[in-house]
C-alpha cells in the first residue's frame, strides 16, 4: 500500500472516530443531565429574570414556521399566553424520551399554556413526512409545528442541542431555557415560572 493510501485510510478512520465520539458525547450529555441540574438551572434563570428591570428582559425572537396543516404563521401569532417551545426531531432519543411527558402535561393543562413542539425539519434527515409519521405512530396530540424555513427558529434561538425547551411568559419574554430532556418535575418548574402572577 502506498503512503498516500495509508494517509487516506488513516484520515477516514480518524474522521469516523471523531463522528462516533461526537455522537456518543451528544447522547451522553443530553441524557445524563440530571433532574436536579435542570431544575437548578431553571430556578437560577428565574431568579435572574426577577431581578432584571423589564427593559432588560430578553424578548422572545420571532420567526416563521408552519403548522400541521401546512399554514405559515409566526411565533408572535401564538403569544398572549405562556409558551413552552421545544425543539425536537424524531431521530433524537432524548426527545423521544421526553415527548410522552410533554403529552401528559399538555393533556393536563389544556389551553392554559401554549405548547409549541417545533420539529427541526429538513429535506434529508428529518423530512416533514418522517416527523408526521412519528407523531401519528405515537398518537401525540400536542401542537406540532415545523421549522421549515431554513430552520429559522433554531437559528433565532441559537439551538445547538436537542431537545431544548424555551419557557416564554405571556408578555413574550424568555424566562428560562433547558438544554436537556425534561422529566415532569423539571417541566412543571419551568411552566410554574411562566404562569405565576
Amino acid at each position: 500500500m502506498t503512503a498516500q493510501k495509508v494517509r487516506l485510510v488513516l484520515g477516514v478512520v480518524i474522521i469516523a472516530g471523531l463522528i462516533a465520539f461526537a455522537f456518543f458525547a451528544h447522547n451522553y450529555l443530553s441524557e445524563s443531565v440530571g433532574e436536579e441540574a435542570v431544575i437548578e438551572l431553571i430556578e437560577e434563570q428565574a431568579a435572574t429574570a426577577r431581578e432584571e428591570e423589564p427593559e432588560e428582559k430578553l424578548p422572545a425572537p420571532d420567526f416563521e414556521m408552519t403548522d400541521i396543516d401546512g399554514s405559515t404563521l409566526r411565533l408572535s401569532d401564538l403569544m398572549g399566553k405562556p409558551i413552552v417551545m421545544t425543539f425536537w426531531a424524531s431521530w433524537c432519543s432524548s426527545c423521544s424520551a421526553q415527548n410522552p411527558i410533554f403529552q401528559q402535561v399538555y393533556d393536563a393543562l389544556g389551553d392554559e399554556v401554549q405548547f409549541v413542539m417545533l420539529n427541526l425539519t429538513d429535506p434529508f434527515r428529518e423530512p416533514r413526512e418522517t416527523a408526521m409519521g412519528y407523531i401519528e405512530e405515537n398518537g401525540y396530540t400536542f401542537p406540532v409545528f415545523f421549522d421549515t424555513f431554513g430552520q429559522a427558529g433554531a437559528a433565532a434561538y441559537g439551538i445547538r442541542f436537542i431537545p431544548t425547551t424555551i419557557f416564554i411568559d405571556s408578555e413574550g419574554y424568555v424566562q428560562a431555557i433547558a438544554q436537556s430532556a425534561l422529566n415532569e418535575s423539571a417541566l412543571m418548574r419551568g411552566i410554574h415560572l411562566i404562569t405565576e402572577e
